[in-house]
């Protein structure tokens, strides 16, 4: 199976948008449905998490991040970041828990640092780009 143009040996799943997962989680708690979600993220041979790291985490969306990596050690997992992973920390709530989560993605990743200006703006309708948008866009 093809994920995010990857090639997986087995199950693997599009990438997920970074708060749609932790917002997942908060509704699954609700209607007991979290435990086989976490199950079956955990059981992909490849998870993609695109956006990662675009707001701060609640105490239990990090927590539940911190399940999520600690369960999937061995397995491919493929996160999208506007942020370096050094700005994700202050993201977390609980520094202990940051360190701990972030020390388990970060310690055993291959980075891809992609600089210059990202296709998203081009994609705006004109005159919409922020100030600093449009010096990049020039």
């Amino acid at each position: 199976m093809i994920a995010g143009g990857v090639e997986a040996p087995g199950p693997a799943r599009l990438p997920e948008k970074g708060g749609w997962w932790s917002r997942r989680g908060s509704r699954g708690r609700e209607d007991r449905t979290w435990d086989k979600r976490m199950r079956e993220l955990v059981g992909l041979d490849v998870l993609a998490l695109d956006d990662f790291a675009m707001r701060r985490l609640t105490a239990a969306q990090a927590g539940d991040l911190y399940e999520l990596v600690s369960e999937r050690r061995g397995r491919s997992l493929i996160i999208t970041s506007s942020r370096a992973p050094g700005d994700w920390y202050p993201l977390f709530a609980n520094p202990v828990v940051a360190g701990s989560s972030l020390e388990r993605l970060i310690s055993t990743s291959h980075q891809v640092v992609m600089n210059g200006p990202g296709c998203r703006p081009n994609k705006r309708p004109r005159g919409s780009a922020t100030k600093d948008e449009k010096v990049l866009i020039r």
